[in-house]
């Protein structure tokens, strides 16, 4: 009787475990059986919603700033001299940092390289809205022209 007393807890101890897992896996027919019908139907539409990743509404900034006014500030994310300018609108929940200190508007320069957050305009054709603007940011270094070389 003893023997069977010590040797049910180590019976369990070692096997509960096994069972826990297999009790955890489907089975092997049920498992397959969404995948060929998520396989059939193609469409991302199909997935729940909290799989889908969502739309992001900001997107960085870095650039040449152009111009400046109190209410717009326009950028040329370039050297290149037919790069496009772009403008962003600025409001009172627009903020700048000078190393990782806060700045003002009137701290911007026409010429400065700037980085920054800008928020998607919800309406086609206005400009999108600078939400943060970074002005202690180092212009890319251009890659060094290489000479062939002469053999």
């Amino acid at each position: 009787m003893k023997k069977t007393l010590l040797t049910l807890p180590l019976f369990l101890a070692l096997f509960s475990p096994l069972c826990s897992l297999h009790a955890a896996k489907p089975s092997g027919k049920a498992a397959k059986k969404p995948k060929v019908e998520q396989a059939d139907q193609g469409d991302s539409s199909s997935k729940p919603e909290s799989a889908q990743k969502p739309k992001r509404d900001t997107y960085p900034l870095y650039g040449k700033v152009t111009a400046v006014t109190s209410r717009s500030l326009t950028v040329v994310r370039s050297e290149n001299p037919e790069a496009k300018e772009v403008s962003f609108t600025l409001n009172e929940e627009t903020t700048f940092t000078r190393q990782s200190e806060p700045a003002k508007r009137q701290d911007v320069q026409v010429g400065q390289w700037i980085g920054g957050v800008v928020k998607k305009s919800p309406q086609e054709g206005e400009p999108d809205l600078l939400v943060k603007v970074t002005l202690d940011v180092k212009q890319r270094a251009k890659p060094a022209k290489t000479s062939p070389k002469e053999e």
